[in-house]
């Protein structure tokens, strides 16, 4: 079978709508839960990863409704819900991004899919513990407390993982 491309000639005049990055939805996610008041969320990347996100900060008490490529998120201003048994499922981001917000509701556990538990998460522990943390485990499941106030300063390489230096960003302002 063969198919003729014939080039446009002029000027195009279109609209394209390119999915939502799971990666900045998954950041977007965790923003909002930390915001106080409601954010809306358009044109999310909708995947895998990002349900295990929603599901991870609905476990902290976020609600957040869908409806499309829309998120509604309600967020909780900095204040999370404790004793939360997190799934970040098959998701790095999540993960990666769920082990600080622990922090914020006072301590968890985080667990994934059994693919998960194999990926490294050393450097974003060391982060944690610097931080005041007691954490369980180098990788997942790991089970985090707060038994005393949270530090303010934590060094961590970039080099495992950019995601790593986010997820203490991305919880910084709250704590």
């Amino acid at each position: 079978m063969s198919r003729t491309v014939v080039p446009i000639e002029g000027t195009l005049d279109a609209d394209v709508r390119l999915p939502g990055s799971k990666s900045i939805t998954n950041r977007a996610l965790v923003i909002a839960a930390l915001a106080n008041g409601t954010s809306e969320l358009r044109g999310i990347g909708l995947s895998e990863d990002t349900h295990a996100m929603i599901g991870v900060i609905e476990a902290l008490g976020v609600t957040v409704e869908l409806d499309g490529t829309t998120a509604r998120v309600h967020g909780r201003g900095g204040t999370l819900e404790s004793g939360a048994a997190l799934d970040a499922r098959q998701s790095g981001t999540t993960a990666r991004f769920a082990a600080p917000l622990l922090l914020l509701a006072g301590g968890g556990i985080i667990d994934g899919h059994d693919q998960m538990r194999a990926r490294p998460m050393g450097e974003l522990v060391a982060a944690l513990r610097a931080l005041g943390a007691d954490v369980d485990g180098e990788r997942l499941p790991l089970s985090i407390s707060t038994p005393g106030p949270i530090g303010a300063t934590a060094r961590i390489p970039a080099t495992v993982s950019s995601q790593f230096v986010s997820a203490l960003l991305l919880v910084g302002p709250a704590l």
